[in-house]
């Protein structure tokens, strides 16, 4: 309420400094592109950070992480008459690897099995774990770990959790998933499978973990086929046209229509206008 009553709101000069400093920092020329880099992160956190983890997973994705940063400093970023999108893509690229790094070095921590996080090396729960982790840099920009005691859960709260069925079967799930694969085959043009042949709780297990995808009512693809499709839209111009997309990947209409509403759905493409042209995201 104060705030909205002051007509003036003063500002340190060294903060504007700072990130004037900040914001030239980024602005040079470099051998990498931010795009490419921010598609490789994607790909080690599907790889690695997904929902069923462990240990070798966790330190392999943070290793790939490591060698991003490296890459990240030598980014080609110059603004011109156009824009400042190298500038934007940059940002969100650090800004991604802080987040994806945050998140592994949470999950290797954290030496047990609960809700959406699930370790095979850990498949139990661990009360030493009833906390929130809590990430924060040191000095020198390295990323600190610390842990917050979680209050007690309501009890309407406490049933609903008690009540969900555990996964258990790490097993049983990847032979299923395997299974699935399979059945889908290898092309992109993936066959029509019968979902009412697997069991419920693995096919959303699967589904959460994003080891499969909906793609409509009929089609369905694993994380393989979406990552063929992420590949595909990489060589593709910034922006393009449905017939592009299907030039590009060989695929019908039948296919290609449901792939664009689906890479636009997880943020990899946009659509433009209403002929259904696309724009990388």
């Amino acid at each position: 309420e104060r705030s909205k009553n002051i007509d003036i709101h003063k500002r340190s000069k060294k903060v504007i400094e700072n990130a004037h400093q900040n914001l030239n920092s980024f602005i040079k020329n470099g051998s990498e592109v931010a795009r490419p880099l921010q598609r490789s992160l994607r790909n080690i956190m599907w790889e690695y950070g997904g929902v069923v983890k462990n240990e070798e997973k966790l330190k392999k994705g943070l290793q790939e992480i490591e060698n991003l940063k490296e890459a990240s400093k030598d980014l080609d970023v110059r603004p011109d008459s156009e824009g400042y999108q190298d500038l934007m893509l940059a940002f969100d690229l650090q800004a991604s690897l802080v987040s994806s790094e945050s998140t592994l070095v949470s999950a290797l921590s954290r030496e047990e099995s609960r809700g959406a996080h699930q370790r095979d090396d850990y498949k139990k729960i661990n009360n030493d774990f009833n906390v929130n982790m809590r990430v924060k840099f040191d000095s020198d920009e390295n990323i600190l770990l610390s842990k917050d005691k979680v209050p007690a859960l309501k009890k309407d709260l406490e049933g609903l959790i008690t009540n969900t069925k555990e996964i258990d079967n790490f097993e049983n799930l990847e032979n299923q998933y395997i299974k699935i694969k399979e059945l889908l085959g290898e092309a992109l043009d993936v066959n029509i499978i019968n979902t009412k042949e697997f069991d419920r709780n693995d096919l959303k297990s699967l589904f959460i973990s994003k080891k499969i995808y909906r793609v409509d009512s009929k089609i369905i693809i694993s994380d393989t086929h979406l990552k063929q499709l992420v590949e595909i839209v990489g060589f593709m111009p910034d922006e393009f046209s449905v017939k592009d997309f299907k030039d590009k990947s060989n695929l019908s209409r039948k296919y290609a229509i449901p792939y664009l509403e689906l890479l636009d759905k997880i943020g990899v493409t946009q659509k433009i206008d209403k002929a259904g042209s696309r724009k990388k995201l």
